[in-house]
């Protein structure tokens, strides 16, 4: 899946992310960053929203997983079960968030599920960044639903 495309499924299809000013910073083999400006992001101290930390490290896992479902040629329905969220120090700049695309064998028993009762569970980490530093750490379990 190419970054342009990826980037306008996700503005279609989940809204909240074109009022944030979501950005794919990058695609690799091994990671997806999405990145946000932080006027679009603040709160009433003029730092990052805690909101739209949360929600770009959901966002980021989400498209993650659906990344990796799409290169393999699955086309299930992706939903967050439950969620996470550590704040370590607050941001007061651009930020990102990454999310590493899984292991061959946490792909294997996720798609196991999948094929066999029709419905998947995956489990995700994202973490958020800015001027180099990790700012916040976020978990989330997926679960996907065959078609």
């Amino acid at each position: 899946m190419e970054i342009a495309a990826l980037e306008k499924y996700i503005h279609e299809n989940l809204p909240l992310t074109k009022a944030m000013g979501v950005k794919i910073q990058e695609m690799t083999d091994a990671h997806l960053r999405l990145g946000v400006p932080l006027a679009l992001n603040l709160n009433h101290k003029r730092t990052a929203f805690g909101g739209s930390l949360e929600s770009l490290a959901t966002i980021t896992c989400w498209a993650t997983i659906y990344v990796d479902l799409k290169r393999g040629g699955h086309s299930p329905e992706l939903v967050i079960r439950r969620c996470s969220m550590r704040f370590l120090h607050a941001v007061e700049c651009d930020f990102s968030a990454v999310t590493k695309f899984p292991t061959p064998e946490v792909r294997e028993a996720f798609l196991k599920g999948l094929t066999r009762r029709g419905i998947g569970r995956i489990a995700a980490t994202s973490v958020i960044e800015a001027e180099g530093k990790v700012c916040a750490e976020f978990e989330g379990e997926f679960v996907a639903v065959g078609k």
